[in-house]
This record gives C-alpha cells, structure tokens and sequence, in this order.
C-alpha cells in the first residue's frame, strides 16, 4: 500500500471532499512527524529490537485506547447515574462500591493493571449499580 493510500483510508467517514484534500504542506507536517515518531521509537527501543518495541507498543496501545474508556460525556452521564441512586435513596455504601469498582475498571495504564490486587465481586444492589453505570457509559461510547 503506498503511503497516501493509507493517508486516505484513514480519513472519517464524516470527512467532507474538503477535509480530505492532501495538500503539500500537510504531507511536508506528516513526513516530519513520522520522522519524529521514528526518532522516539528508536529512543524507546533501547537495547530491544525494533519489532519488540513495536510489539510492547502495541500491546500498551491496546490497554490504553479500550473501547470503554470514559469520555467526557460519559462521565457527565455518569455522575448523572449516581446522583439518580442518592436520590432514589440506595444505601450509600453499595452506590460506594460501585463507584470504587466502576474508577478500578476504567484505569488503563498497563503498569496498573498489573497492580490490579483480586477484590470481592460485587452483588445485589452494588452490582446493579455498577452495571447502570458500564450502561451509561456505553451510550456515550461514540462521544467526546
């Protein structure tokens, strides 16, 4: 695949014929930028061959770019779902939980996840909680 066919294939498919104009100045931006890019790899790499940094790349671009991650609508939706418990009167210890389960779930930096220490599963009203909010989140899945 030559360089601009990936270039185009990674446009939105909400561009319009405007944003997908390639003008020279923008090729010029992303040839430096892809310089740059190798220069930090060849940083990174350190004694590692250049196929397992990609790899550990890779991998930690996984963990951190996950489909679930929060967005800032979906906190607003969120906290929304919370306040919505407080209000309905749910024992604040099981809204508690759900809330230390739900922040456990959305850190994504792979040295954490590492961390990740076993805890007790959730139940009853703790773990519906937890799932309106997973819940909520995803409706925001696409947003900023």
């Amino acid at each position: 695949m030559k360089d601009n066919n990936v270039l185009t294939d990674s446009f939105s498919d909400f561009a319009n014929t405007r944003d997908r104009k390639v003008s020279r100045p923008l090729l010029i931006r992303l040839a430096e930028m892809q310089i740059s890019y190798k220069n930090l790899l060849s940083l990174a790499q350190g004694r590692r061959t250049l196929n397992r940094t990609l790899r550990d790349v890779c991998s930690r671009s996984r963990i951190i770019n996950d489909e679930n991650r929060i967005t800032g609508n979906g906190v607003e939706s969120v906290v929304q779902k919370i306040i919505d418990f407080f209000k309905k009167g749910m024992d604040p210890s099981n809204i508690q939980a759900a809330i230390e389960e739900f922040i456990r779930s959305q850190v994504l930096a792979p040295e954490a996840q590492k961390l990740n220490r076993p805890h007790d599963p959730l139940r009853g009203p703790s773990k519906r909680v937890f799932t309106s909010l997973v819940e909520a989140l995803k409706t925001c899945k696409d947003d900023i």
